[in-house]
């Protein structure tokens, strides 16, 4: 896999001979000779100017590692992001339209799509989640919703969804993109929290195979990637190809961590290689199984613990585990504070819900130990 992550192997080099550079960062790969445990946070730290590549040439290697991203995601244009899916949303939402555009927006957007409507000078009409019945969770955005705002906004320059949402459960985007592309309006998705979606036959397709314009994954969240490892990719019909490039540099730092980059390159090979797929599988099962084995505990009583099954095909994301305790007599903040004290932290824990998020770097003894 080596081969096909070329920023992934520039970093491997710089961090196996990084020489005596007098450049930028000022740790220059020695402060734990002063003060180890500094040493230790700084030792992956790598930047892409002067680490990864040269000034000069550094840029055309991300170039060339993102075209790699854009043939596996399918997409036109693809840049890595080191500020995380904020950067990426808010690029997109600079990139849709020009200030006093409408946009239609899912009432579940996150707060950096809020933010990028705030600085492209965009007119959000908010579009309420529809609730699922059976498990008080919200299904996404309802399509009858939807198409009234296309109706009563025939000027709106965009369609902004979230899919997967934060518990799992995803929309009928086929619908919403079929919707909106009948009247030649782009549809964003920001699939902040489904970056392994689309590359194993159990999980749902991601936004762009569904023909989203837009599409922005958190690989740092799903994936194995730095913190504020993220992509944003897309199709160039419906959105501009020179307004992403400028959205996406207007938000951009100047001075980019290689190491962030990198983990991406390593990321996007590991999803196109058979050992993700093997891992995709195994993510599949040890979910399933802590399903199964946190149903059949009494001391779960009343706890409802959703899963693919409880809704329409492709609606679930199934590697998410939510519980549900609404109807039970056990508080989410307590079983969290448990959680804590036995050193399994979880994703995000209130009254009602407690949602671990398992992936494929976890294995059988992990997930049992949660499940303990």
């Amino acid at each position: 896999m080596e081969r096909d992550a070329p920023l992934l192997a520039a970093w491997a080099r710089f961090v196996a001979d990084p020489g005596n550079p007098f450049t930028v960062p000022g740790h220059k790969q020695r402060a734990g000779a002063v003060w180890p445990e500094l040493g230790r946070v700084l030792a992956g730290d790598v930047p892409l100017f002067g680490g990864v590549g040269t000034i000069k040439d550094a840029p055309a290697a991300v170039r060339a590692a993102e075209e790699l991203g854009a043939k596996l995601w399918g997409a036109d244009w693809c840049r890595y992001s080191t500020g995380g899916s904020t950067h990426a949303n808010q690029s997109v939402a600079l990139a849709v339209g020009r200030p006093g555009d409408r946009v239609l927006v899912a009432r579940t957007a996150h707060r950096s799509t809020l933010l990028g409507l705030i600085l492209a000078g965009l007119d959000p009409v908010w579009l309420p989640p529809e609730l699922d019945p059976s498990t008080g969770l919200p299904v996404g955005l309802s399509v009858p919703a939807l198409a009234a705002a296309l109706d009563a906004h025939p000027d709106a320059a965009a369609v902004f969804v979230v899919e997967p949402s934060y518990v799992g459960t995803i929309s009928d985007l086929p619908a919403i993109v079929s919707l909106a592309h009948a009247r030649d309006v782009p549809v964003v998705v920001d699939q902040a929290w489904g970056a392994h979606l689309g590359f194993h036959p159990g999980y749902p397709p991601h936004a762009l195979a569904i023909g989203a314009d837009a599409m922005v994954i958190s690989a740092h969240k799903t994936l194995p990637a730095y913190s504020q490892a993220s992509i944003v990719a897309a199709y160039t019909r419906r959105i501009d190809r020179d307004r992403l490039e400028r959205g996406f540099e207007a938000c951009a730092t100047t001075s980019p961590a290689g190491s962030i980059v990198a983990s991406i390159d390593g990321a996007r090979a590991l999803l196109s290689d058979p050992l993700g797929a093997r891992l995709l599988d195994r993510l599949l099962r040890l979910v399933s199984d802590a399903r199964e084995r946190l149903r059949a505990a009494p001391e779960l009583s009343g706890v409802l613990i959703a899963g693919p099954e409880q809704f329409a095909p492709g609606r679930f994301d199934p590697a998410k585990l939510v519980l549900n305790l609404a109807a039970s007599a056990i508080s989410g903040n307590d079983l969290e504070a448990g959680l804590i004290a036995a050193g399994l932290p979880v994703e995000m824990a209130d009254r009602d819900t407690v949602i671990a998020i398992v992936t494929m770097l976890d294995d059988d003894d992990s997930v049992g130990r949660l499940c303990d």
